[in-house]
């Protein structure tokens, strides 16, 4: 829904302490096109625990010309989160959420400054993350992440013939291309994504209608990444040079994908009901420790974010040497490397990355 002039602004309660935060309920719709409304719970982060989804999602252009309707009042959002929550509402029942544009008060830099430092935590108490690929239903990557889904649920015994009516135009050029197309989509550059699929147990992939989990996702391709050679088609030498820049696309792509299902393992997000049928290779392959936050930064210089203080803000929940709260005095001279880092977006780029720099010289002194 365009904004609607009638309506006044939502008027956000500001939060009593570090530690709450809230949720959106998305009331149901059979209509695709009738008005989002939400209603907005505000609580302590535990009392929400396995409660609400949590979405991981593509900004976009940054525009705030879609609304939602809330007690009475309006809020703005952008079109990619218009969209995404169109994608995800209920024809029947309340859907309950946590989405960064509407639970953040994007107009207020302390509330963000407060809330982005949960972030972590916020993703790793929902009962499951939802990642909105940001594709509509009937899309060309809708029906490649299906077959993905088949590949990811054969085994070895039987891939044969799953692999052969996943890709049965048996061109090798076409098959790479769809693949490429779907890890081209930007979600997959975003930096916030890392932080938010890392700090889950349980995560969802949604591209269009097709649903997959997080891990077999990554499984399915790496399956295929394996196989390609297996696709034998007559490929003009054109279509042969075609697919192999665009496998040295999808490996490129691949690795960043990689690096963020090694993190997602090292942290513990190995349960029953998203590696069920993967082996064990595949499980335990690549275990890394957790990295410090200057690896972590290198390891993911290619992401994207619309901040250039996301690049230390989006890693620091993740990072094994830093702390986002204020240490005690005398910590700091027994924790080796231990880098206080505090989330301020009250301070410029320039600031961010002078005291970043700043505390990084004299923790490596300690």
């Amino acid at each position: 829904m365009s904004a609607n002039e009638a309506l006044p602004a939502y008027q956000y309660s500001p939060l009593t302490s570090p530690d709450e935060t809230r949720i959106l309920i998305l009331e149901p719709s059979t209509d695709p096109t009738s008005p989002l409304v939400v209603s907005i719970k505000q609580a302590g982060l535990l009392d929400f625990t396995d409660t609400y989804e949590a979405l991981s999602y593509t900004w976009g252009a940054p525009h705030l010309i879609y609304t939602l309707q809330c007690d009475g009042a309006q809020i703005p959002i952008t079109e990619s989160l218009d969209r995404a929550l169109r994608a995800l509402r209920n024809h029947f029942t309340r859907r309950t959420l946590w989405a960064d544009g509407v639970c953040i008060n994007q107009a207020d830099e302390h509330d963000k400054t407060t809330q982005i430092p949960q972030m972590f935590k916020i993703f790793r108490c929902a009962m499951r993350v939802v990642v909105w690929l940001g594709v509509d239903e009937g899309s060309e990557e809708e029906e490649t992440v299906k077959r993905l889904s088949r590949l990811s649920r054969s085994s070895v015994e039987n891939m044969e013939p799953v692999w052969d009516e996943l890709w049965i135009d048996k061109k090798a050029s076409l098959s790479v291309a769809r693949i490429e197309k779907v890890l081209a989509l930007p979600w997959f550059q975003r930096m916030w994504i890392i932080q938010e699929v890392v700090s889950s147990l349980d995560v969802v992939v949604l591209c269009g209608t097709a649903e997959i989990q997080w891990a077999r996702f990554v499984i399915a391709l790496r399956m295929f990444r394996k196989r390609i050679g297996d696709i034998e088609g007559v490929d003009s030498p054109e279509d042969r040079l075609q697919e192999r820049l665009l496998i040295l696309k999808i490996d490129r792509r691949l690795m960043g994908i990689t690096q963020i299902f090694d993190l997602w393992k090292t942290h513990g997000n190995l349960n029953e009901s998203s590696m069920q049928d993967v082996s064990e290779s595949d499980v335990m392959a690549d275990r890394t420790r957790p990295g410090g936050i200057i690896e972590l930064m290198n390891g993911f210089a290619h992401h994207q974010c619309s901040d250039e203080r996301d690049r230390i803000f989006a890693l620091v929940g993740l990072a094994s040497d830093v702390s986002t709260s204020p240490l005690p005095r005398g910590v700091q001279r027994t924790v080796r490397n231990l880098l206080p880092v505090t989330v301020d977006y009250a301070e410029s780029v320039q600031q961010v990355y002078r005291r970043f720099a700043g505390g990084f010289e004299k923790s490596s002194r300690l």
